[in-house]
């Protein structure tokens, strides 16, 4: 393949995966040949790309994780849990506002069970930090370990987002729910 050629195939994927983002932000499920349509390639030249909707969705879950991880972890947490737990949900909650493909339950309705973790597992080290401190302080919430309260704090933080993508929640409400509810959670 010429490079011109290679090129253009890197921009129609590129262009593919975006056009896929902008459909998931407007709040569509869009199909295959919604994407092809919006990213202006054919039908035929997306399937050369991607051989289904799932393969591309997990191209933009990959890349919009790596975005959110560089975001969430781009500065270190405050040391006190109290501090660390509620910076961490306010930094996620400004990447979710950020990105509203996000919130769109299509983009991750192809995804097994048991993949959730994966996918976070870059946006969660902060977290996991800040609370194996205080663990080790002796402050979580009784009978809660480090990973439960990760899986639930994601929970919460899925839950919020969802009264905001259905138009129950302002986003500014939603989000200081998720932040008093992470630190509620997770400590004694």
């Amino acid at each position: 393949m010429s490079r011109k050629k290679r090129e253009d195939a890197q921009a129609n994927a590129a262009g593919i995966v975006r056009a896929a983002e902008e459909l998931l932000a407007a709040g569509k499920d869009p199909s295959l040949a919604d994407i092809a349509a919006r990213a202006g390639v054919s039908r035929q030249t997306l399937y050369a790309h991607f051989d289904r909707r799932s393969d591309l969705f997990d191209v933009l879950v990959e890349r919009l994780t790596l975005e959110v991880a560089a975001q969430v972890g781009g500065t270190p947490l405050p040391v006190e849990p109290r501090a660390g737990i509620a910076e961490w949900a306010a930094r996620s909650w400004r990447v979710i506002e950020a990105n509203p493909a996000l919130l769109n339950p299509a983009l991750f309705a192809h995804r097994e069970s048991g993949a959730d973790g994966e996918t976070h597992a870059p946006i969660t080290g902060g977290l996991r930090q800040v609370l194996r401190r205080a663990a080790d302080a002796g402050l979580l919430a009784p009978g809660a370990t480090v990973d439960w309260l990760v899986v639930a704090v994601l929970s919460v933080g899925h839950a919020a987002a969802g009264e905001l993508a259905a138009g129950r929640m302002a986003a500014g409400a939603a989000g200081a729910a998720f932040q008093d509810a992470a630190v509620r959670l997770c400590l004694s």
